[in-house]
């Protein structure tokens, strides 16, 4: 997905003081794309790179993720 389509929401979500909903690292397929297209990142950290991971974040299903995707996402109050 475009990072300016993963950015419009988190913004909005901001500017309104509202959450909002958003499904990370469901699949293993989904991991593995987003690493090889995004120098290796994981889902999580990608989003980060963004700067929307934040306390209006409601990160839904987080199968597969790895101990630092957890540490990075309670980090952040996600």
């Amino acid at each position: 997905m475009a990072a300016t389509c993963l950015t419009a929401s988190p913004a909005l979500a901001g500017r309104y003081d509202t959450p909002y909903h958003s499904h990370v690292s469901g699949t293993g397929g989904e991991v593995e794309t987003g690493r090889s297209i995004h120098d290796g990142l994981t889902p999580p950290a990608y989003l980060d790179r963004l700067g929307v991971l934040d306390h209006h974040m409601i990160a839904a299903h987080c199968v597969h993720v790895t101990a630092e995707d957890i540490a990075l996402l309670a980090q952040r109050g996600v």
